[in-house]
């Protein structure tokens, strides 16, 4: 863990110190005229990090993470010394180009480095997000971390909770946007420079994504050209002295990251899986193919009902809340299996953005032909599709036509964000307290969401989808993996790699997905040589399925535990929602008349989040 303070008024306050100091007596500390910043080893075994500062200590610098191109960054400074620090060589890299510097770094970082020549400290994060970096940035002083916990409580910094992160969580069950919930402490934005002055926060991009439509290439090169690159991705994410796992779902993704993964290596390779019991939601057969296939040491882990109410434990370990109807908690239980059997895993986080995998870009499809007819004429037959009863099945066309129907009000400029939003504004007027719809309605964050639809110029429909989603979704998909991190495993991401993203952002719309809802094309083709058929040609991909709305109905021990969380008592004694409304919300789901379980999950998930971090 990294942490730091910078005094304005040139005096390092001892209380403040200790306060970063405690509980972390291998601390570092870096003093020089206001500056004061420190360094906690990570708890991570494979994740590096460390301290540098130049011989007249201009520049000082502490970071944490893993970086996938070392080799390439030292043959740069081939006057640095062998034995350098990653440290080191990170601060000779700024040293030499300045801010220009991380657009040089691959892998996950989170970078700090006090600038003397600007009384700055410039925080710099990866691309994605994949390692945590706050700060608060006040008139008297600065302080950045990690994690929030260290930050909050601090002078202007006391825990007060933001509005504006609790309305964006409400609406997509994540906060993507730089606020927090804690008033004051911001994220430091991926692919920037964010400058803490004393005159302001300046922010620089080192890093730009574009999904900007390309002419006609040919498929078999693009295919072949995608392999070696997700070749060297999987690659550079290995270190040859460690154990390494991966979470394997039997999904294109994981099972890309598998193959790949053991073309590199002869040792052992152990894969972790979830299972859920259940029609359409159990697809652990295709985990145990792979295994098979590729000869890992398979573990394949029980997902029951019961399970689900550790998520009470794991709010401990979020800077915010956030939650997936359960997967999150899956994560969770993969990172305990992993824990003392290898202190690494690869993950195919990221492939569905990459390669066009998400359901919601053939909703959009269909949008585009729903949005031609003037919406008098549709809005009828619309509102009749919401009115259809829950399934307990995963996916029928009584679920699709619901959900697209519920989703098709919000309109097209939201992009396919309208198929994730939980709440219309009535019914999230009906869910607020007055006083909490009194802070709301001075704000938009839907209006944030348009504008990372609208980001990248050029783009088709899909291109536009996708660069938004690396705005958003992808930065929901690196937290859930620190469910994992609480174990002490590190989580690595070979699909977030500069140079296989920018090739992938390059291909063509109608090659990710081919012709009406034929997916992530370009990726079957580039596997199809390397992936058992059964993989490639399977039909039935359900996304990380675990039955939540189903065992809210059936399994007394999630119902009550809910009850439990979202009593009137509970929320009454909050003050910010309706319990009126979410006692409505718990008779609708368990009379099937309508499937609320991603909002009560979102809702217990806050309460049990505000308990842990905010009481």
């Amino acid at each position: 863990m990294i942490f730091g303070y910078l005094d304005r008024e040139g005096v390092a306050q001892p209380d403040i110190l200790s306060h970063f100091d405690k509980g972390h007596s291998t601390a570092r500390r870096f003093l020089r005229g206001p500056a004061g910043l420190i360094w906690c080893p990570s708890a991570l075994p494979t994740l590096a990090g460390g301290f540098a500062q130049t011989g007249d200590r201009h520049l000082a610098l502490v970071w944490e993470g893993y970086l996938s191109n070392e080799s390439e960054l030292r043959s740069q400074h081939p006057d640095l010394r062998r034995n350098s620090s990653i440290a080191e060589l990170l601060l000779r890299s700024f040293e030499k180009h300045g801010r220009n510097a991380p657009a040089r770094w691959e892998g996950k970082f989170a970078v700090a480095i006090w600038d003397e020549s600007e009384s700055a400290v410039r925080l710099i994060r990866d691309r994605v997000g994949a390692e945590p970096l706050f700060y608060y940035n006040g008139s008297k002083y600065a302080a950045f971390g990690s994690s929030i916990a260290p930050l909050t409580g601090l002078p202007g910094a006391e825990k007060r909770l933001c509005h504006e992160a609790l309305y964006t969580y409400l609406l997509l069950c994540y906060n993507p946007f730089s606020t927090t919930f804690i008033d004051g402490i911001l994220k430091a934005e991926p692919g920037r420079v964010t400058s803490l002055l004393s005159s302001g926060t300046q922010i620089h991009p080192y890093w730009t994504l574009d999904f900007a439509a390309v002419g006609r290439v040919d498929a078999d090169a693009l295919a072949a050209g995608l392999q070696e690159l997700m070749q060297k991705s999987v690659a550079s994410q290995l270190a040859p002295d460690a154990p390494v796992g991966t979470l394997l779902s039997g999904g294109m993704d994981s099972s890309s990251v598998l193959a790949l993964m053991r073309r590199r290596l002869q040792s052992p390779i152990f894969t972790y899986s979830f299972r859920c019991h259940g029609n359409t939601f159990d697809e652990s057969r295709y985990a145990r193919i792979m295994s098979t296939k590729f000869g890992t040491r398979h573990t394949e882990v029980e997902f029951p009902a019961a399970a689900v109410c550790r998520i009470a434990e794991m709010v401990r370990f979020m800077d915010e809340p956030f939650c997936d109807s359960g997967i999150e908690v899956a994560s969770y239980l993969l990172g305990e299996q992993a824990a003392g059997t290898v202190s690494y895993v690869l993950t195919g986080d990221g492939g569905d953005e990459l390669f066009g995998g998400h359901p919601v870009y053939i909703a959009d499809k269909a949008a585009r032909i729903v949005d031609a007819i003037p919406r008098p004429l549709m809005a009828p037959a619309m509102r009749l599709f919401t009115f259809l009863p829950d399934s307990d099945q995963k996916k029928n066309l009584v679920v699709k036509l619901k959900r697209f129907a519920e989703s098709w009000a919000f309109g097209s400029a939201l992009g396919s964000h309208r198929w994730r939003i939980y709440y219309s504004l009535d019914a999230l007027h009906w869910l607020a307290s007055p006083a909490l719809w009194h802070e709301f309605s001075e704000l938009d964050p839907l209006d944030q969401l348009r504008a990372t639809y609208k980001g990248s110029a050029g783009s088709d429909l899909l291109g536009r989808s996708l660069f938004s989603d690396w705005q958003t979704v992808v930065r929901f998909a690196v937290r859930r993996q620190d469910m994992v991190r609480a174990f002490k495993v590190e989580p690595r991401f070979p699909f977030y790699e500069a140079n296989l993203i920018a090739y992938s952002s390059k291909i063509p719309s109608r090659l990710k997905i081919r012709g009406w809802s034929k997916t992530k094309y370009i990726q079957h083709k580039a596997m199809e040589s390397v992936l058992p058929d059964e993989i490639i040609n399977r039909k039935d991909k359900l996304g990380h399925s675990v039955p939540l709305k189903n065992w809210i109905r059936d399994e007394p021990v999630v119902g009550d535990f809910l009850k439990d969380v979202l009593s009137n008592s509970a929320i009454s004694r909050r003050g910010l929602l309706n319990p009126a409304a979410i006692q409505a919300m718990l008779s609708e789901h368990n009379s099937r008349r309508a499937n609320h379980a991603h909002r009560l999950w979102a809702i217990a998930t806050l309460e049990l989040w505000l308990n842990e971090h905010l009481q």
